[in-house]
């Protein structure tokens, strides 16, 4: 038997979804972000391009595939899991 591959890393919430309205606007905007603006295109436009920059920023879409740097202190503390 071949080894199992190993599983995807856990992912984040993606920018866009389905279903969100990003696929059919011309702009590729979510509906969130237009009613946010009150529908002004070029205000969605600024507050979704700064929202893709504040996510490479701060890695948000690698966030949980990244180890925590205090996992030993924090395991430490709690070492249970309950799920």
């Amino acid at each position: 038997n071949p080894p199992h591959p190993p599983p995807p890393p856990p992912q984040t919430s993606p920018a866009t979804t389905p279903n969100d309205g990003s696929q059919t606007d011309p702009d590729g905007l979510p509906t969130r972000f237009l009613q946010m603006k009150k529908h002004n295109r070029d205000e969605a436009k600024a507050a979704f391009a700064e929202h893709l920059q504040w996510r490479e920023r701060f890695r948000v879409d690698t966030l949980l595939s990244r180890p925590h740097p205090k996992y030993d202190v924090c395991k430490a503390m709690v070492p249970h899991y309950f799920s």
